[in-house]
């Protein structure tokens, strides 16, 4: 099973290897988008539609996903119950994981000016 349908099918129909394995793809996928952060604001709190920008709704995009089933992912994670989701957890668990990382870095380069951080984000350019 490719990585967006481990990601976004129920997770109760899942078999054990591959709710392993959406685990696994969840975490990765989590520590990718905080290296997409733009600001210092969006590593510390990613905000509880992240999966869905950055999971679900590239799944309906790319056909893996019908736009009903995007729907109801949007309401389960407005309403929080999404968060109970085993991969929405190891979401943002490798997202945090990374952000901690790329924290660390961003103030060993930039310590707290916040011009510095802005200008870090901009790849690149690091102080």
């Amino acid at each position: 099973m490719d990585a967006l349908s481990l990601l976004t099918q129920p997770y109760e129909g899942l078999t054990l290897p591959d709710r392993a394995a959406a685990l696994l793809c969840a975490r990765e996928a989590g520590m990718t988008a905080a290296d997409m952060a733009l600001t210092w604001a969006d590593l510390e709190t990613p905000g509880a539609l992240a999966y869905q920008r950055l999971v679900v709704e590239y799944a309906r995009d790319t056909g893996k996903l019908s736009g009903e089933a995007a729907e109801r992912w949007q309401q389960q994670l407005l309403g929080g119950d999404g968060l109970r989701d085993p991969r929405v957890q190891a979401f943002f668990f490798g997202w945090h994981e990374r952000a901690v990382a790329l924290m660390t870095e961003i103030a060993a380069d930039a310590g707290e000016d916040a011009d510095l951080r802005a200008r870090w984000f901009l790849r690149g350019l690091k102080p």
